[in-house]
């Protein structure tokens, strides 16, 4: 699962790609979760490699650097620091699970 990099395209809100990951581990589907695109939820900073931002303390967002921010629900925010920088953890994991079919074929590769 990744958001669109289309230039324009607004920040994907963690609880998507949360809910999307719930469904697959209730029904025992593999969840892959490629990256947040080129916004980074400030609920998951504290997750990412991302130096010049604070999580946000009593919903006031604070950026030291960042090159802007958009409010992607009710008091919730995103800081755009580029996809490279955003990078894939969602929760603090990296979620890179595949089908068993894809697996087993590059096992024997």
């Amino acid at each position: 699962m990744a958001p669109s990099n289309a230039f324009g395209v607004g920040p994907m809100r963690p609880d998507w790609a949360r809910s999307l990951r719930d469904q697959c581990q209730a029904a025992g589907v593999a969840y892959h979760f490629k990256q947040w695109g080129a916004w980074l939820p400030v609920s998951q900073v504290q997750y990412s490699n991302e130096t010049n931002v604070e999580p946000a303390t009593s919903g006031d967002l604070i950026k030291n650097g960042a090159r802007g921010h958009v409010e992607i629900e009710q008091g919730k925010h995103a800081l755009r620091v580029g996809k490279k920088r955003a990078g894939r953890l969602l929760d603090g994991r990296n979620w890179d699970e595949y089908p068993p079919q894809i697996i087993s074929h590059f096992e024997g590769v």
